[in-house]
C-alpha cells in the first residue's frame, strides 16, 4: 500500500513536482528504483547532477520513515528503540538534501520518473517469495548461529530489500527475539541498502553525482551507527 501510494502520486503529478517531491514520492514507491532511474539520467545529462543527487538523498531518507511506519503497524514495541537510529538517519538525509538542494537551486528539473508498478502480480509474488525466504532464514540462523548471526543475514538481505528483513525482525521480536537485536539488524539492513544504492550510482553515473551521493550516504550511515550505539 505504501509503495502503491507513492507510485500513483508520482504518475499523477509527474514533472510538476520538482526534484524534492519527486524524490520523496518516488522513494515511497521504491527508493532503489528511484536511485537507479536518477543514476541513469545523470549518466547522460551532467547538468542535472546537483538536482538528481538531491532527489536520490531524499528518496533514501524516505526509506527510514517508511521503516518506522511499517514497524508502527506490525510491532510498535520496537519504535522506542528504532526511533533514535532511524530518526538520526532521516535527519541526516534531510540535512544533506537541504545542502545539496541549495547548490542545485536554479538548475534544470529532471523529467517524470518511470517506476515499476508495485501492485503488479509479478512484483507481489517476487516480494512474497523473498519475504518467505527471509523469514525462514531468520529462524534458521537464530537456531544454528544465534542472535548475532542475524546481523550478517540483515546485511545480506539489505542488499536487495529492507522491507522483508524489517518484517521478519518485527515478527521475531514478538516471539522471543531480543528487541535490541531485532532493531540493530533492521538498521544494519538499512545501511547495507544504502551501500548498494551508492554502488549503483558510482557504476552508472560516476562523476560529481557519484561523489555527492557517496558523501551523503556516508554521513547518513554514520548517523545510523551513532544511533545504534546510543540506544
Amino acid at each position: 500500500a505504501l509503495s502503491f501510494l507513492g507510485y500513483v502520486a508520482i504518475n499523477i503529478a509527474g514533472p510538476r513536482l520538482g526534484s524534492l517531491m519527486t524524490g520523496a514520492l518516488a522513494g515511497l514507491a521504491s527508493s532503489t528504483a528511484t536511485t537507479l532511474a536518477f543514476a541513469r539520467l545523470g549518466a547522460v545529462q551532467k547538468n542535472l547532477e546537483p538536482v538528481l543527487a538531491t532527489g536520490i538523498v531524499i528518496a533514501a531518507g524516505i526509506t527510514f520513515v517508511r521503516i518506522l511506519v511499517i514497524i508502527g503497524i506490525v510491532n510498535p514495541a520496537l519504535l522506542p528503540i528504532l526511533a533514535v537510529p532511524l530518526g538520526l538517519m532521516a535527519a541526516a538525509s534531510a540535512g544533506v538534501a537541504v545542502f545539496l538542494g541549495l547548490r542545485a537551486h536554479g538548475k534544470s528539473e529532471p523529467p517524470a520518473t518511470e517506476l515499476p508498478n508495485p501492485s503488479e502480480l509479478r512484483s507481489a509474488v517476487v516480494f512474497g517469495a523473498f519475504l518467505a525466504a527471509i523469514l525462514l532464514l531468520s529462524h534458521a540462523v537464530k537456531q544454528w548461529i544465534g542472535e548475532q548471526g542475524l546481523y550478517g543475514l540483515a546485511a545480506v538481505s539489505g542488499l536487495a530489500d529492507v522491507d522483508a528483513i524489517t518484517l521478519s525482525m518485527a515478527n521475531m521480536a514478538e516471539t522471543g527475539l531480543n528487541a535490541r537485536t531485532a532493531s540493530a539488524a533492521i538498521v544494519i539492513a538499512a545501511i547495507s541498502n544504502l551501500a548498494v544504492k551508492g554502488g549503483l550510482v558510482a557504476v552508472i553515473a560516476r562523476g560529481a553525482l557519484a561523489r555527492n551521493v557517496a558523501f551523503a550516504f556516508a554521513a547518513i550511515a554514520a548517523a545510523g551507527v551513532i544511533g545504534i550505539l546510543i540506544r
